[in-house]
Order: structure tokens, then C-alpha cells, then sequence
């Protein structure tokens, strides 16, 4: 047993729930009924507020990413391509937003309009799409999930927010 399993709330012993069970814990827990029982282990989510946060800091695909893999992890057919949609949709600003501050394009307020493009963007899919698997996992309750640890999407989304940075001085010393 790794040291994280301890504190996750999942038993690495435990049977994997069956097919269909995680899509009915989501019916009964949407119906309101007992979500207790023998639904097996807690489904280990990253928490979707903290993503639609991070994604303020390391644009909106984070976020999009993050909730497309809580989807496929709650198994909701609807839910799944609401996130894939909004996340094809995250990487056109995501590459607009670089288009905007492409080194020979660069402007004065170029880093400016390109924070506000994907800012004004986060808002817009957080408010339209993020917010339904927040309320989604509220109505869940903690019983039902476990959060996941940030610490390997974040240092992901550090390395490649590094990327073209690297580029660049690689570039200019040679």
C-alpha cells in the first residue's frame, strides 16, 4: 500500500465496483435515496471548484482537462461530451491566447488581451458547464467521493507552461 493510499479513502484490497454501479450511486444519489451501501469504494475525483480556480492560472484547458477526467471517472454519458466539448473549446482560446502573444506578434497589450480572452473564457465555461459537476458532486456528497491530489497536474501544467519559455532561450543562445 503506497502512503497516499492511506489517507485517500480508497482501499487498494477492495473489488472495483461493478459495471453500471458508479451510474446508479449517481441516480440514487441524484433521486435523493440512500447513496450508502454496498456501492463499493468512494469515487477519487479532482475537486471541480479547485480546478475552474486553477485554471485562472494556467488557462482553461487545465481546468477542461481535469473535469473531462472526473466525467469519464462518474460514467454520465451526457456529462462526458458536455466535457469533451468544452474542452475542444479550451484549446481553440488556449491557442488563440498563445496566437496573441506569438513572439512576432507581440504588442504592448498583447499579454493583457490574451489574460482577458481566456479569463473571460474560464468564466464562461465554469458558469455553463464547470458548475453542473460541482452541484453534481454536492449532491453526491463526501460519502461518494474522494478528492484527488492537484500536485501532478499542477507540476504538469508548470512544465508546459515552461515549454515555450525554454524554446525561446534556446533559440536566442544558439
Amino acid at each position: 500500500m503506497r502512503a497516499d493510499d492511506r489517507f485517500s479513502g480508497v482501499r487498494p484490497d477492495a473489488p472495483p465496483p461493478a459495471p453500471g454501479a458508479r451510474r446508479e450511486r449517481i441516480d440514487n444519489a441524484a433521486s435523493g435515496a440512500e447513496a450508502t451501501g454496498s456501492f463499493g469504494q468512494p469515487l477519487v475525483l479532482w475537486n471541480p471548484m479547485m480546478a475552474a480556480v486553477l485554471s485562472l492560472a494556467f488557462t482553461p484547458l487545465f481546468g477542461a482537462l481535469l473535469h473531462c477526467f472526473n466525467a469519464l471517472e462518474l460514467g454520465e454519458r451526457r456529462l462526458r461530451h458536455v466535457a469533451w466539448m468544452w474542452l475542444a473549446l479550451a484549446l481553440a482560446f488556449t491557442a488563440s491566447g498563445l496566437y496573441l502573444v506569438a513572439p512576432d506578434r507581440w504588442q504592448l497589450g498583447s499579454g493583457f488581451s490574451a489574460s482577458a480572452l481566456l479569463s473571460g473564457y474560464t468564466t464562461v465555461w465554469y458558469a455553463f458547464a464547470g458548475r453542473k459537476q460541482s452541484r453534481l458532486l454536492n449532491r453526491l456528497g463526501r460519502a461518494l467521493w474522494r478528492p484527488r491530489s492537484f500536485v501532478l497536474p499542477v507540476v504538469l501544467a508548470l512544465v508546459c507552461m515552461s515549454l515555450p519559455g525554454l524554446s525561446i532561450w534556446w533559440q536566442a543562445r544558439g
